[in-house]
């Protein structure tokens, strides 16, 4: 869609979910990856969400809080850590994904695990999302 289309879809879902469960957690669409253009031509959605949902997948857990820090600044709500993981070229370890969280300041961490029994054979990684996964 284009990012009007996008904001008149997302703002009626927004709306809609807010009116039936006001206290529900309502992010905006995750991108793949960071798309900071597109962020950028969304933001009038912004206002009807409780935070900007990202993907960053293999964007570099060292790098989180800038990232976490520029969404905040530009856009004023916190982002919303919704998907990230693995390629085979780029391997997420526990250590990764303990200093990714040890950024998350002013992000809700919601985990998209999309292969749970290697998560859940991976002692490390279970520690690292330990009472961070919603």
């Amino acid at each position: 869609p284009t990012p009007a289309q996008y904001i008149a879809y997302a703002t009626t879902i927004a709306t809609a979910v807010r009116a039936a469960s006001p206290s529900t957690l309502v992010a905006s669409g995750g991108t793949s990856e960071v798309d900071m253009p597109w962020l950028s031509s969304t933001a009038a959605l912004y206002p009807y969400v409780d935070c900007i949902a990202v993907h960053p997948y293999t964007y570099p857990a060292a790098s989180f809080g800038s990232l976490w820090s520029t969404i905040v600044s530009d856009f004023h709500k916190p982002a919303c850590l919704t998907e990230w993981g693995s390629t085979p070229d780029n391997p997420v370890s526990a250590a990764d994904m303990s200093t990714a969280i040890a950024q998350s300041n002013g992000v809700v961490p919601i985990f998209g695990v999309f292969d749970l029994s290697a998560l859940e054979s991976n002692p490390a990684m279970m520690q690292a999302v330990a009472g961070r996964a919603r």
